[in-house]
């Protein structure tokens, strides 16, 4: 993965708008992080991880940040949810959502149609039962939610709603069509009253399984001084970051 760091003084997202995270962007770092009522700040589906960090955080009335995984499709796995994490001085919530769900597994694709039964013949063999369908196929497993972390050191109201859930399982897949009968014969030569009838159509195969429900992801929300808040988003840095890559957490 390319990391990428967004760095600047201040990041407002006005009222009813959305801010779309550039792809590749695992660390924000602001003095001034301001989302305005009604407005969103939304990571892009496959991140691992945004770590964000900010002196002081007003979050407007009915706000979001999503950062949920992508569905599956066809039975593949749900996207897992991006892991944020928090690193904020004093902080508003006026009620604000975070969303780290994990994606919807894909559903079960359909089971394969049964062979065509064989055809009747004029050596005497009667024609055959069309197979059994196939069994449909599992729907996929649903998305791990992504861990929530949230440190700051002095807050207002925390009118806040988290939401880590795992992504639900896929929905089965439908059994294969059973084979159609192999065809009969009324004719075989000259001997017109000779006769084969068809034969019967196969039986429709099982339904496949449901999807898991992906885990949910773990959360926590705390209070630090502004030394431990620092001294955990180092450890962050140096956790995801080249040794080269050097940051002025403090600006």
């Amino acid at each position: 993965m390319t990391e990428a760091t967004i760095q600047q003084a201040e990041l407002r997202v006005l009222s009813g708008e959305t801010y779309r995270i550039p792809d590749g962007t695992v660390l924000i770092l602001v003095d001034n992080l301001i989302v305005e009522d009604n407005a969103k700040i939304e990571v892009a589906p496959g991140a691992e991880l945004l770590t964000i960090k900010s002196k002081a955080t007003i979050f407007g009335k009915n706000t979001f940040i999503s950062a949920k995984g992508s569905d599956g499709s066809d039975g593949e796995a749900g996207g897992n949810g991006t892991a944020l994490h928090l690193f904020i001085g004093n902080v508003t919530f006026n009620g604000n959502t975070i969303d780290t769900r994990g994606g919807k597994g894909g559903n079960g694709t359909k089971g394969a149609k049964g062979r065509r039964g064989r055809d009747a013949e004029c050596s005497g063999a009667d024609a055959t039962n069309g197979g059994q369908g196939g069994k449909g196929n599992p729907g996929g497993t649903g998305g791990r939610g992504g861990d929530i972390s949230i440190s700051y050191t002095s807050a207002g109201p925390l009118k806040l709603l988290l939401r880590p859930e795992g992504g639900q399982g896929g929905a089965p897949g439908a059994g294969g069509d059973g084979g159609d009968g192999g065809g009969g014969k009324t004719r075989c030569g000259v001997w017109s009253y000779w006769s084969r009838g068809s034969g019967y159509g196969g039986a429709a195969g099982a339904q496949g399984e449901l999807g898991l429900d992906g885990l949910w992801g773990d959360y926590v929300i705390q209070q630090v001084s502004a030394t431990e808040s620092d001294k955990a988003l180092s450890e962050v840095i140096e956790k995801f970051f080249p040794k080269d890559k050097v940051f002025n957490i403090n600006s």
